[in-house]
């Protein structure tokens, strides 16, 4: 059993090496679609489109835009807005010392307490911390 095991462990290994060298070379006019996605999510950050709706809006297809996004920008859509809304966030409440609660709203987050569990998650503090 433990020599099954080990072996499917092997072909596993083998296969997410292959998917990894697996590369669709992005075109330029690609690349330019997808840092126009970044600049849409910046100016939209407390409104961002879905991922479909922003394909849409760039002319490529999702899978394109997840695949380019993470190629270009080494994280997920998803990952890279949610950094960005947060670091948006901590910038507010460090230098204009508004209240957590308005950070939150201006960057989109209408949950208080769910903004103020991945604030913490990415910083390793409160939000609360820097509104003193």
């Amino acid at each position: 059993m433990e020599l099954i095991a080990l072996r499917l462990m092997q072909l596993l290994d083998e296969s997410r090496t292959k998917i990894q060298r697996i590369s669709v070379p992005l075109s330029h006019r690609d690349v330019d679609r997808i840092h126009e996605a970044k600049e849409i999510l910046l100016a939209e950050i407390s409104d961002p489109p879905s991922i479909q709706e922003l394909a849409g809006r760039i002319g490529i297809n999702t899978k394109k835009l997840k695949y380019g996004f993470r190629q270009i920008y080494g994280s997920t859509v998803f990952s890279y807005l949610r950094h960005i809304r947060l670091d948006t966030a901590r910038r507010k409440l460090q230098e204009e010392k508004i209240s957590v609660t308005e950070a939150a709203l201006y960057v989109g987050y209408n949950s208080l307490s769910h903004f103020s569990r991945i604030f913490k998650e990415e910083f390793g503090f409160a939000p609360s911390r820097l509104h003193q």
